[in-house]
């Protein structure tokens, strides 16, 4: 039931983007015709396959802020990462078509694969003047920066997605993501035509733009405050940022009662572990350490 929670979230996600993309070209915001063509059908795919990147990317992004509304959605925290996984997976992959549909067909024009039609020249008419002359004019700079995200991106996903890369170099490389996201958004302003924000997609993707950008943990972490508060649990936050790594020893202080209490653990497999051998070697029964199966990575 969960999984096939996950499936319809991603696929409405892309049926989203797909159809806003879609009605925006129906209604003129392209001035690509259907294509006929490699060249018009690439014109149309590097526009599309970007939607899609940075709308999955977006998402992804929103998700590692852990907003409790979606997380009753989809079922559970175990769920939401897998989500973020896949997301993660598909922004990678599209954003790989994305690149190879905008340098492939220079490559092979270059190498005499194919040609290339001339340009058709530019209708006369008055210069772009205030924003439309300033974002004209970060058009390259955006399309450099955009080029070097994505190869810091493709590094960190295939870092992420690579069980034997330890976790606690993961978690800090993993945290790149964020600036990686924001020059890609800087990239996806720049590069999209103005008559688009205007549509459909460019209301979709700037609202999951802005959403990720802004979005919040503290939430996630009030709620389950609320949580614990209503249960009569008592909520001890650690941050490894300000107190280092997390240590039995660290645990075995905060309840000095431990050897005859039951121990649920939630979080890197082997951290967990390692969390039980330490704490069964030290006089916890074996029974009553207790570990979900569950995978961040």
């Amino acid at each position: 039931m969960g999984l096939a929670r996950i499936k319809v979230a991603f696929g409405l996600l892309a049926g989203a983007l797909t159809a806003a993309w879609l009605a925006s070209v129906a209604g003129g915001t392209s001035t690509t015709p259907w294509p006929t063509t490699f060249w018009q059908a690439r014109s149309l795919l590097i526009p599309f396959s970007g939607v899609l990147a940075i709308g999955f990317m977006a998402s992804g992004v929103l998700l590692a802020a852990r907003p409790v509304q979606v997380e009753r959605l989809l079922g559970g925290l175990d769920k939401f990462y897998r989500l973020h996984k896949w997301l993660g997976i598909g922004a990678l992959v599209l954003a790989v078509a994305h690149w190879l549909l905008e340098v492939g067909p220079r490559w092979m024009t270059g190498w005499g694969w194919i040609t290339r039609p001339a340009r058709a020249p530019r209708p006369p008419g008055p210069q772009p003047e205030g924003f439309e002359a300033l974002m004209r004019g970060l058009r390259h700079p955006a399309g450099e920066v955009g080029e070097w995200a994505f190869y810091l991106m493709v590094v960190l996903v295939l870092l992420a997605l690579w069980k034997r890369f330890p976790y606690h170099l993961f978690f800090k490389t993993h945290r790149l993501m964020a600036p990686v996201f924001l020059a890609l958004v800087f990239h996806s302003v720049v590069m999209t035509p103005q008559a688009w924000w205007t549509a459909p997609v460019g209301v979709l993707i700037g609202l999951l733009m802005a959403a990720a950008t802004a979005a919040p943990d503290e939430a996630f972490i009030a709620h389950v405050r609320e949580l614990a508060e209503a249960a009569g649990v008592r909520f001890r936050l650690y941050d490894s940022n300000r107190e280092g790594f997390l240590t039995p020893e660290a645990l075995k202080a905060w309840a000095p009662g431990w050897r005859e209490a039951d121990v649920w653990f939630c979080g890197p497999a082997k951290f967990g572990e390692a969390l039980r051998k330490a704490m069964t070697a030290d006089g916890l029964p074996a029974a009553r350490f207790h570990q979900e199966l569950f995978e961040m990575r």
